[in-house]
């Protein structure tokens, strides 16, 4: 199996958690994520991981779940174009046998860079052109609102911008959800 990829079942589900890639948080990220921590605890904790320095690792992860009816992503990672060690969800999805054209559902947990990152191509397009794409109305309304988008700083903004408006027209907002909705 690859580098990338994770496989596992749940009852009949065949799961995978698949990467993205690996890059830096940002610079000082355990300073910022455990303000806090005693210094020399953060540096024996990190030490202890193999981290020297507080910068840590990341790796962004999507779900991949086949069942029966349904190939379901969850997420799409940070996607190319911003770190030479991500963008890498397309080829990890191939290990396991998944092109983008397969996958039939996607759900979309929140708007944050490194989870719809990877909806669009360089291009614009969509990648996972045959999927029907879901997301929580509350967390569209604000990533797709013009109030909200004025005080996002430009990273988070570019991100809303390129890979949301494309699937205005094919999202499936949700308030709640019944089974009856998604078969």
């Amino acid at each position: 199996m690859a580098e990338g990829v994770y496989t596992f079942k749940i009852g009949l589900f065949d799961c995978a958690v698949v990467s993205d890639g690996m890059a830096m948080l940002m610079p000082d990220a355990a300073k910022i994520l455990m303000a806090n921590a005693p210094e020399a605890e953060l540096v024996t904790a990190l030490q202890a991981h193999g981290i020297s320095g507080y910068d840590i690792p990341y790796r962004m992860n999507c779900l991949y779940v086949r069942t029966d009816q349904h190939r379901v992503l969850v997420d799409t990672g940070l996607g190319g174009g911003v770190h030479p060690d991500l963008g890498q969800l397309i080829n990890n999805l191939s290990a396991i046998n998944v092109t983008p054209a397969a996958v039939d559902t996607l759900i979309i947990t929140h708007g944050h860079g490194d989870h719809i990152g990877g909806l669009t191509d360089a291009s614009g397009q969509l990648v996972f052109p045959n999927a029907r794409y879901f997301m929580r109305k509350p967390e569209w309304e604000f990533w797709t609102a013009e109030e909200s988008l004025a005080k996002m700083d430009d990273f988070g903004k570019g991100f809303a911008t390129k890979n949301l408006p494309p699937l205005a027209s094919k999202i499936n907002l949700i308030t709640h959800l019944t089974r009856d909705e998604i078969n």
